[in-house]
């Protein structure tokens, strides 16, 4: 994984400092190379996926997936690589689909995706978010019928990059800047 994108549940990532990361279940595990020093947080009631590391390999980002109650409630949450303080809730969309958060080539911004379901199947619409990765400064970046899948930030941070699945429309490639006012 090159830590540019989500890396499928399960994968494992390699931070900084020889520190190794991989998700497992409801448990983001954080060891060192050696297997050593074994750290981790567990949400016994959710799945984990999408997790990505910041460029600076201090921090990640991941999808949360609550399996519990049929809620349907998809949030990001951020955490320290070496676990150094707890996990922390950015964002959350009750009843929508919230995924693939990538960090912003300076680690201050994630993008993001929130997915829109509509009612007896007749679509589905997503939009593209960018925020600071705080959870702050939340800006709506791009609007489509169909699923945003890959999002993933330019060299410079001022666009993102996505895939429009083509369920709702002729799949294709889209670039949007992100600092447009």
């Amino acid at each position: 994984v090159d830590g540019l994108g989500g890396a499928p549940l399960g994968a494992t990532v390699r931070s900084g400092g020889g520190r190794i990361l991989f998700v497992n279940g409801s448990k983001l595990v954080s060891v060192w190379a050696d297997g050593s020093h074994r750290l981790e947080t567990n949400f016994p009631w959710a799945y984990l996926r999408d997790a990505t590391v910041s460029r600076d390999r201090k921090r990640v980002a991941f999808t949360v997936e609550n399996s519990g109650l049929n809620l349907n409630l998809y949030e990001i949450w951020v955490s320290p690589v070496d676990m150094s303080s707890p996990p922390r809730l950015v964002a959350a969309e009750p009843g929508r689909f919230v995924y693939e958060p990538t960090w912003s080539p300076d680690g201050r911004r994630l993008a993001y995706v929130v997915g829109y379901p509509s009612p007896y199947g007749l679509g589905y619409q997503a939009h593209l978010w960018v925020m600071t990765a705080d959870g702050t400064h939340r800006r709506l970046v791009a609007a489509t019928p169909g699923a945003i899948d890959q999002p993933d930030w330019s060299p410079k941070g001022d666009r993102v990059a996505f895939v429009v699945d083509g369920y709702e429309v002729s799949p294709m490639l889209d670039v949007v800047s992100v600092d447009a006012r």
